[in-house]
């Protein structure tokens, strides 16, 4: 988006769970010239920006010190006055504990544009995936929001004694893990009998979530037991006991299963909703990156000296269109035979809106060529591929008569900064899981871990290539999908 005059969108993207994002979020973060995150903003919510997007991290985490909101409003002043479209980025909503209203009063105090789009805070959406209405007609017809940040000081603005006489109210208190304790002892001095039911939900609405529930009187010590902290959301209320009877969310075949998937960034996304849809808690190590083949000048005249295209990848069908259609018209492929190599390629070419001629029962380069429909001899085919692509294909038809010839259209290497993300993946909940879904992945993940596979880690392969690979590597195969279909691979995994 390049205009003239900027604008701060102050975009709230939910508590975490990257389906509560609003369309309007993702309509600007596709637009966006410049994006503006804390701490805890899920990774698919950023992979929604424009890979144009300038990122800034204002948020706090280990070894960096947090922006002043001072210095925060200063930066949004200064990106929307150069003209940028911006998105501040907050978790929540901006304007419920998100300081989102200081903000807005920043930039319209400097004379510039801004619009506020409403997240789903997680003071409504933590309870309501831990089966907690916030109101009941039999339970609660009130909801107070509170928070508890600032609770065990003595200038502390939150009168707990006024809250705790009122009545049918359901209490949802934000940061107040640390100063629960003293809520609870404030709240019961006040009259709150200490057996009324209380509960804490930690990353709530995200696979990892987990949940205590107990009388107030007893909460904090039960959410220690259990070894719950921050982020979490506290409610106070008759409206709490009813989280057993009405818990939904941990019920997937993969709840309590921590998967680590290492596909490139852009195509996790799929299997990130795919294992998420089944209850599974995901976990992003990219081990790869990929990119167009620098300076890629595909021939004019492909249809003249060609009967077949041969995509073995959505890669490759991906950065060949890429190149095709940013200078040509997809006429000009007339008469051309396209094989590709499992259903997943075929679906990319099909959004073209390209027939695919031949896909081979079994998903494989090896299985493409056994089953070659054309036997008609010396035949030209152009096999469209990486630069790690094996010779199999070139090989094989090369046996039946056919030549053909090789295009790299896109190349495959490692991503950056993985072995700093492996530290962190490793060093906090381990995986159960790592899913393979390429032969570089496992290279790559076997360079990184130093040729030895984590203590406990289970490996899912994608298909007979890949679970060669990790067999070279001197690891076992758990489980091998039956079909190279992520589909597939997701459904078998969530029978173990």
């Amino acid at each position: 988006m390049n205009q003239q005059q900027g604008i701060c969108y102050l975009t709230g993207c939910g508590p975490g769970n990257p389906g509560l994002l609003t369309l309007r979020a993702v309509e600007v973060l596709r637009q966006a010239e410049a994006v503006v995150y804390d701490n805890l903003i899920n990774e698919s919510v950023l992979a929604y920006a424009s890979p144009l997007a300038e990122r800034i991290y204002v948020g706090k985490r280990s070894g960096l010190h947090e922006l002043k909101q001072e210095d925060i409003n200063r930066l949004l002043v200064e990106l929307v006055s150069a003209g940028k479209a911006v998105v501040r980025l907050k978790g929540g909503d901006p304007f419920i504990f998100g300081r989102g209203g200081e903000e807005a009063e920043a930039l319209q105090a400097a004379g510039l544009k801004f619009e506020v789009i409403p997240g789903v805070t997680s003071g409504i959406a933590a309870p309501a995936f831990a089966g907690i209405p916030l109101t009941h007609r039999k339970r609660a017809g009130a909801v107070v929001f509170v928070t508890g940040h600032d609770c065990s000081k003595e200038s502390g603005t939150v009168d707990w004694a006024a809250l705790a006489k009122l009545q049918e109210t359901t209490l949802v208190i934000y940061m107040g893990v640390k100063n629960l304790p003293h809520i609870a002892q404030s709240l019961i001095a006040a009259g709150k009998s200490p057996d009324t039911p209380a509960a804490l939900v930690q990353w709530g609405t995200l696979p990892g979530q987990r949940r205590v529930v107990a009388g107030l009187g007893h909460l904090a010590e039960a959410a220690n037991a259990e070894k719950l902290s921050s982020p979490a959301i506290i409610v106070i209320g008759e409206v709490a006991a009813l989280a057993e009877p009405l818990s939904w969310f941990d019920k997937g075949p993969m709840s309590g299963k921590r998967c680590l998937i290492t596909r490139t960034r852009e195509q996790n996304s799929k299997l990130r909703q795919l294992l998420a849809a089944q209850g599974a808690d995901v976990v992003e190590l990219p081990m790869i990156q990929i990119k167009a083949v620098p300076g890629l000048k595909i021939p004019a005249s492909l249809a003249k000296n060609y009967q077949w295209l041969i995509f073995t990848s959505p890669n490759g069908a991906d950065y060949f269109f890429r190149n095709w259609l940013a200078e040509r018209d997809i006429r000009e492929l007339a008469g051309l035979k396209i094989a590709a190599v499992g259903p997943t390629t075929r679906a990319q070419l099909k959004a073209l809106g390209l027939k695919v001629d031949f896909v081979p029962k079994v998903y494989t380069a090896e299985t493409l060529c056994e089953e070659w429909p054309d036997r008609s001899t010396n035949g030209k085919a152009l096999h469209v591929c990486g630069n790690l692509a094996e010779e199999s294909v070139m090989t094989r038809l090369s046996q039946l008569g056919w030549q053909v010839d090789r295009l790299e259209v896109y190349e495959t290497s490692e991503a950056a900064g993985v072995e700093e993300r492996y530290r962190e993946v490793f060093s906090a909940a381990p995986p159960d899981w790592v899913i393979f879904c390429s032969s570089s992945s496992v290279r790559h993940f076997q360079k990184v871990a130093n040729g030895k596979l984590p203590p406990g880690l289970k490996i899912a392969s994608i298909g007979r290539i890949t679970s060669a690979s990790v067999r070279e590597a001197g690891w076992q195969v758990n489980l091998e999908a039956s079909e190279s279909r992520l589909e597939k691979l997701v459904e078998e995994l969530a029978g173990t």
